[in-house]
């Protein structure tokens, strides 16, 4: 046994055999010189009536002020009835496992792919599909993509919210970003981290108790019945394809939505009964229709199925094959609208 310094440490040689050093006083501390000259610190103590050593650093890596800080937080574990050296273990296989894991946690980019693969398709309408693409390329990838989705914070998405809300200047009295497009970012995020708890990829949503901006107001705007009849009126003499009015007209006498009808095929008319059965996959709520087609519609639908070139009642004039974009007849509305000075009422059906 010796009084322990650095001096004292430092003069220690290495011998032809290993061997080891206890400090004076009893308390376990000691050291253990190689022969190669490495030093390393140690606590002697005995547990359950056993003898054991528990390595606690090299020296001069650990400072003799170190290795007594570290001897005394393993006497006081010893106190407490517990091994330390065994206590030390189970920490070094918790943070193996717990980096394990990590290393195999899907990193946002991951949960995205996931998430448009596998339950976007079968959850959602296609237009609502490639504005989820969209928004997670412009927003959520460039922000999270390479972080592990486990680390976001609801922090991190209130951070992404104002990124794209902005601040809001209580003199102009308006949001210098897109509130309207950071509670609809928001309202997706919410939708991938739900996702991911579901599929056992996170154990909580991050996103849940954010509060949205709630600058969206619904839509109170529809057209009253001389806006209806003026835009009966201009469509004739519009600047657009036939099958581009033909499609606005039978928005305009069913009151569905511009996707439904772009998208309708034949095969959902009946004619001799003059119904048309609108199913599930195809409409915002998810349920099949069926309902009553006015005279009008019924004439417009016989006059396309004489022009009938495949499935379709309004076929793509430059994909063959497919049905009309949605994206025709709504800026072909836009021009009727501005042709008969009609306040843009937003959604045709709301009529």
């Amino acid at each position: 046994m010796a009084k322990f310094t650095d001096i004292f440490i430092r003069s220690l040689k290495p011998k032809a055999k290993r061997y080891d050093l206890r400090e004076t006083g009893g308390r376990g501390l000691g050291v253990r010189v190689s022969p190669q000259g490495v030093v390393t610190w140690c606590f002697w103590y005995t547990y359950l009536g056993r003898k054991r050593r528990m390595s606690l650093g090299r020296y001069p890596a650990m400072s003799l002020k170190a290795a007594n800080a570290a001897r005394d937080e393993a006497a006081v574990l010893l106190a407490r009835g517990i091994d330390p050296a065994a206590q030390r273990q189970h920490e070094r296989d918790t943070a193996k496992q717990r980096y394990e894991i990590d290393q195999k946690a899907p990193t946002v980019a991951t949960l995205v792919h996931e998430f448009l693969t596998h339950h976007a398709p079968t959850t959602f309408r296609p237009n609502t599909l490639r504005q989820y693409e969209s928004r997670f390329q412009r927003y959520i990838l460039p922000a999270w993509g390479q972080r592990k989705a486990h680390t976001i914070t609801p922090r991190d998405v209130v951070a992404l919210r104002r990124s794209v809300s902005g601040v809001f200047d209580q003199v102009k009295g308006q949001w210098s970003g897109a509130p309207n497009e950071a509670d609809r970012v928001l309202s997706l995020a919410r939708q991938l981290f739900k996702f991911a708890v579901d599929e056992g990829s996170m154990s909580a949503n991050p996103a849940r108790l954010v509060n949205r901006i709630g600058a969206t107001k619904p839509r109170q705007r529809a057209l009253d019945d001389l806006e209806i009849q003026l835009l009966f009126e201009h469509l004739p003499h519009a600047s657009l394809s036939l099958i581009t009015k033909a499609a606005i007209r039978l928005m305009l006498l069913t009151a569905r939505r511009v996707n439904e009808v772009t998208g309708l095929p034949f095969a959902e008319i009946d004619f001799d009964r003059q119904l048309w059965a609108l199913p599930a996959h195809r409409n915002k709520s998810k349920r099949d229709f069926t309902f009553k087609l006015p005279q009008q519609a019924v004439q417009l639908l016989e006059e396309r199925q004489h022009l009938a070139v495949d499935q379709w009642v309004f076929p793509s004039p430059l994909k063959a094959g497919q049905p009309l974009n949605a994206n025709v007849p709504t800026k072909g509305l836009d021009l009727c609208f501005k042709a008969g000075r009609i306040w843009r009422a937003g959604t045709v059906y709301r009529a």
